[in-house]
């Protein structure tokens, strides 16, 4: 395969339910870890059918540490019961919602760590000690994050692909209660997994939801020595959209803001406001790039080493791959919120700037009593 900066999605050998060992797909799906957050929303998963995957990503116990060896000797009787199967050969799958005009499909399978990901929110350091945790006791990865990319809108590459897999029978179709119908293709064919792959290659990616997971998969590569990328770690499960063909639908995200009485923020809401102006970029002193070689090791064969770009130092922050430099939430708080875009161009980062995110620092411990950085 071609050596590229892009994204490299490889085929895996996934674990499915087998149809005849529960009572239906619908009762063993489960939303995302950080959706079934109430306890009566696990509590009825869990009632659902005893093998609900709620099991494997919310597991019952009085501390960490035996939650997460709890996961993986769930897993591990699941699968020498038969109630999980793994696929003979690796696959990419293509995988379809469907709800009235709604329409998504996308891509399924390991992507490279080193491929351009952009990630655009900070996390909680907690949050992604414990899913790395649960990650490493049970040897799996039990969720995709969402990657959106896009094409040029033409049916070729994967796009192609992906049209020609959804008029096969699927592997598997069910239908949730939220209405919405599901259907997963298995896509094994060389030549079509060398399509994708050549298409793949050309792309970068933007995180749509999952910065934990993300966040989670760098740190189980980060805390493996000797990891190469031969290793199951450095890559991690993902969910890949062509926005240009099916692009996603953005809903309201309810956030709560503690001290702040309904009266204050009617009349807040009242006053007349302005803009700040933000600058268009960073004030002097810069700072250079620095450029940071991945082990030799670490690269396949026939490809060049990956290397991380690291931001400017601040003053000034721009969006980066592969969560690399500065981000809100680890102490420093923007004050301007259109992010600057690059991409790699040779050996070198090119940058394509609309606006600078020009920040402050500030102390991980300022932030308001209550409040929490944005969890995905």
């Amino acid at each position: 395969m071609t050596s590229t900066d892009g994204l490299r999605l490889h085929p895996f050998r996934g674990l499915r339910y087998d149809r005849d060992r529960v009572s239906s797909l619908t009762a063993v799906m489960s939303p995302p870890y950080d959706v079934v957050v109430r306890p009566d929303g696990v509590r009825h998963l869990e009632t659902a059918d005893p093998y609900n995957i709620v099991r494997l990503i919310l597991p019952h116990a009085a501390d960490p540490t035996t939650r997460h060896r709890q996961a993986a000797e769930t897993l591990s009787r699941w699968r020498a019961e038969g109630v999980l199967r793994q696929d003979a050969e690796p696959a990419l799958y293509v995988y379809e919602q469907r709800s009235g005009e709604v329409l998504q499909r996308g891509l399924i399978g390991a992507l490279g760590l080193d491929g351009p990901v952009l990630p655009h929110e900070g996390v909680i350091p907690e949050v992604v000690e414990d899913r790395a945790a649960l990650m490493r006791a049970a040897a799996a990865n039990f969720e995709p994050l969402l990657l959106s990319y896009r094409s040029q809108g033409t049916a070729t590459g994967a796009a192609a692909v992906i049209e020609r897999t959804v008029e096969r029978d699927p592997l598997l179709a069910t239908t949730t209660e939220d209405g919405f119908a599901h259907r997963l293709w298995a896509v094994t064919d060389p030549a079509e997994l060398t399509a994708v792959d050549d298409d793949l290659s050309r792309r970068q990616a933007l995180i749509a939801d999952g910065h934990h997971r993300w966040a989670t998969y760098q740190r189980l590569y980060e805390q493996q020595p000797g990891t190469t990328a031969a290793s199951p770690w450095a890559s991690g499960l993902v969910l890949l959209v062509d926005t240009a063909r099916y692009p996603l639908q953005v809903r309201a995200i309810h956030r709560v803001l503690p001290h702040l009485p309904p009266a204050k923020a009617l009349a807040d809401l009242a006053a007349p406001s302005a803009p700040a102006p933000c600058r268009a970029s960073c004030p002097p002193p810069w700072r250079p790039w620095r450029r940071r070689p991945a082990p030799p090791s670490s690269s396949p064969a026939g490809r060049a080493p990956s290397t991380s770009w690291t931001v400017p130092t601040p003053p000034c922050w721009t969006v980066r791959s592969a969560g690399t430099g500065p981000r809100p939430g680890d102490g420093w708080t923007p004050r301007c919120c259109t992010p600057s875009c690059w991409t790699r161009s040779g050996t070198s980062p090119t940058t394509r700037r609309t606006s600078a995110i020009c920040i402050t620092p500030r102390p991980p411990s300022s932030r308001p009593p209550g409040t929490a950085a944005p969890r995905s």
